[in-house]
């Protein structure tokens, strides 16, 4: 596995478009899958969770609202996948926690696979 930080921050960046569904892979091989869910929603962790925007949130919750970002690894080519980490920011913008996650995942993929640059 390769890490490319600008495939990891293009991906962080889709998450925030809707019609991705607030998700999308976050390395060139798309093998590690991000998600969020947002704590302090309405609809916490249903299919109908949504931002504060989209006019269904209860708002009730947004000063303890905080984001979870979920990154999960697919198993070979299948649609399964195993969970990596769960990384919580107060903000859907700050990228840096969920890089260093991925960063290390990879790398440590990368030394007990015996290959920097598999």
């Amino acid at each position: 596995m390769i890490y490319d930080e600008g495939i990891v921050t293009k991906g962080l960046k889709e998450i925030h478009d809707e019609e991705n569904w607030r998700c999308a892979y976050s390395d060139p091989e798309q093998k590690i899958y991000c998600h969020v869910e947002f704590t302090g929603h309405q609809y916490f962790n249903s299919p109908y969770e949504t931002c504060d925007s989209c006019g269904n949130c209860n708002g009730a919750k947004c000063d303890y609202c905080d984001v979870n970002w979920i990154l999960e690894e697919r198993i070979g080519d299948t649609d399964e996948f195993k969970e990596i980490a769960t990384v919580t920011t107060r903000e859907l913008t700050d990228y840096e926690p969920i890089k260093k996650a991925v960063k290390e995942f990879i790398e440590s993929r990368n030394n007990g696979e015996g290959s920097a640059n598999e």
